[in-house]
């Protein structure tokens, strides 16, 4: 591993907003409290401490976000939140498609307006604002409903 220069950093950095916009004609933002990492051989760029990419107002945070670019994905891990304004996922890891624009977390609770969801896994498309999750548990106020699998379409 080593630590970005200013040029290298530049040219991974673009490549990411470029493939993000081609996707979803958003800008991309990544800060973390540490340096970032570029891993050569994998083609990979790593953020530590405190990561934070904003694109658009969709938000990931988590202590560490690797964006894989061949794969045109990003992994994040740990204490992971991804808010776009209609849906607020925490999780310990999650998988986010930068090509598809679809999210998947394991072992997440979720909240869609006063609805909040505890599921085993949960997929969510972030251009469509479709949500789906199995082996959930559902709660509104004081009940709670069970269930193998939901699919939620967030109303704009």
């Amino acid at each position: 591993m080593c630590i970005l220069s200013d040029n290298v950093l530049k040219k991974f950095l673009t490549i990411i907003s470029l493939v993000i916009f081609s996707v979803a004609c958003w800008s991309v933002e990544i800060s973390s409290n540490e340096p970032m990492e570029y891993v050569a051989d994998k083609d990979e760029l790593v953020v530590k401490g405190d990561a934070k990419i904003t694109m658009g107002n969709f938000i990931i945070q988590a202590d560490e976000i690797t964006f894989q670019k061949e794969q045109s994905k990003a992994i994040a891990s740990g204490n992971v939140k991804i808010d776009n304004g209609k849906i607020y996922v925490v999780s310990d890891r999650v998988l986010y498609d930068l090509k598809a624009n679809l999210v998947h977390a394991d072992h997440s609770k979720a909240k869609v307006h006063d609805y909040y969801f505890n599921v085993e896994s949960i997929d969510l498309d972030m251009a469509n604002d479709l949500q789906t999750g199995t082996n959930a548990e559902m709660f509104h106020g004081p009940s709670q409903t069970l269930a193998h699998s939901i699919f939620v379409k967030v109303s704009k």
